[in-house]
């Protein structure tokens, strides 16, 4: 019976600290957001936040931080200035998300040459998954940044609606809407026959 009771107490014990290590690294895993920011990545000697429009990579005030990186206080880079983003998963290393800026040359150095990069921010295997998160979503907002879409134009209808009303309060005479409709429907015709002369090689006068 003693040794039942001894072997239920160490495996409790065992128990309790794998629940407590595990807690740990879930904590470390994920940061609070004081600044509203969308996402937060708690690197090993940087904090990485993701904004709409911005990131911002502050130094640890830490010893490792502050030998890697030399400098104190956080920089802010404008998603729209980032031209290009590298990407190492943490296996048997740590892995690092690395910013290049415009007029910069995206490094080929790898690991070694991110070290000594203001613009990487290196991180466990346990953020494997929120920096992989981190680059998806800043390539996406690089690309709807850098290709806005473009404002539908209005169609002929709309403009011979909006004729019809600038007519009907008396902005426009009869001549004048009749004009105007007429220079409308043209430009119409003129884009229908090239389009014609393109497709087909006809030339239509």
């Amino acid at each position: 019976m003693f040794l039942i009771m001894l072997s239920y107490f160490a495996a409790w014990g065992l128990y309790s600290r794998y629940a407590k290590k595990r807690a740990k690294s879930k904590a470390m895993a994920a940061p609070q957001n004081p600044n509203g920011a969308l996402h937060v990545l708690d690197g090993v000697t940087d904090v990485l936040e993701v904004f709409e429009n911005k990131i911002s990579i502050t130094a640890k005030n830490t010893g490792l931080g502050l030998l890697a990186r030399g400098r104190k206080g956080t920089k802010t880079i404008p998603i729209a200035s980032i031209s290009a983003i590298q990407f190492f998963e943490a296996k048997t290393t740590n892995g690092y998300i690395q910013f290049t800026l415009p007029g910069g040359v995206e490094s080929g150095g790898g690991i070694l040459a991110a070290t000594t990069d203001e613009n990487s921010v290196f991180f466990s295997k346990l953020n494997n998954e929120r920096a992989r998160a981190i680059r998806d979503y800043l390539d996406q907002r690089i690309i709807e940044i850098k290709s806005p879409q473009l404002a539908r134009p209005s169609s002929v209808a709309d403009e011979l609606e909006k004729l019809a009303q600038l007519k009907e309060r008396g902005v426009l005479s009869e001549a004048e809407f009749m004009a105007a409709k007429s220079k409308l429907m043209g430009g119409v015709a003129v884009i229908f026959a090239m389009s014609i002369t393109l497709t087909t090689g006809v030339f239509i006068g």
